[in-house]
């Protein structure tokens, strides 16, 4: 198991409440973590998205462009 900060319940919460809703590289910004981190920690707990990789989708821009 690869050493690096340890999961705060916080951020456990906010990953659950957007993954899937927001693009992943979003959701890295907001925690201050990797992409590939987000990825792992959803998988690890179970969580899916159907969102397509790449491009945010444009009804979301707006939310999105607050961060």
């Amino acid at each position: 198991m690869a050493k690096g900060r340890i999961w705060l319940k916080e951020e456990i919460y906010i990953l659950k409440q957007y993954y899937g809703i927001l693009p992943v590289v979003e959701i890295a910004k907001m925690l201050n973590r990797s992409v590939y981190s987000i990825y792992s920690k959803a998988n690890r707990i179970g969580l899916k998205s159907d969102l397509p990789r790449g491009r945010k989708p444009k009804l979301l821009k707006s939310v999105i462009d607050k961060y």
